[in-house]
């Protein structure tokens, strides 16, 4: 907004030189990003396992586990793991726009393929098996391209990324865990 002004300033010949152009700015000092303690990550995972919606846990678990963001989870879908090599590739993302849930490219608009533990592949199967027999239940069939968390039972529907934060704001204020959801990434990094 100076520079701007003082522009104008010397437009009208009132200033020979704009003193904006000559400063520079502050330096920012960067604050040392400290993961939450694995315990504390244990603590809420284990809590969301045993809450209303357990799929909240292998949602942290895989957030913790891949270093990725929570629209990259929103947006995961089955096609996107090779549960035989115990990898899974970060294709997309889900972000919320205004009440539409709009699937697009990751925020770095990179792909990028992450190797997980076996017991996280474990409970990755078993999830899937849920959605096959939840879809059955509804008597529709599990998408082969489906949401690995999904909002609807065909599996077309992803979840919300605010959904996931919610959960974790929760969950980890009845465990005293002072950590935000984004603090994940950090864990894996």
């Amino acid at each position: 907004m100076l520079k701007t002004a003082f522009k104008q300033a010397q437009r009208w010949e009132l200033i020979d030189r704009n003193p904006a152009l000559l400063a520079t700015p502050p330096r920012v000092s960067s604050k040392e990003i400290e993961p939450p303690e694995s315990e504390a990550v244990k603590r809420v995972i284990i809590a969301a396992a045993n809450s209303q919606n357990p799929e909240n846990a292998l949602i942290f678990r895989l957030l913790a586990a891949t270093g990725c963001r929570r629209a990259e989870i929103c947006g995961l879908r089955w096609t996107d793991f090779n549960l035989g090599q115990c990898k899974v590739t970060l294709r997309r993302s889900v972000v919320q726009v205004e009440t539409d849930l709009i699937e697009k490219d990751t925020k770095t608009h990179q792909q990028r393929t992450v190797t997980l533990d076996p017991g996280t592949i474990k409970l990755l199967k078993i999830h899937h098996q849920t959605m096959i027999q939840q879809a059955q239940l509804f008597e529709v069939e599990l998408a082969p391209d489906a949401y690995v968390f999904a909002n609807s039972p065909d599996g077309l529907a992803p979840i919300a990324p605010d959904r996931l934060s919610q959960a974790w704001r929760r969950l980890a204020d009845r465990e005293g865990v002072d950590a935000r959801l984004h603090d994940l990434r950090h864990l894996q990094a």
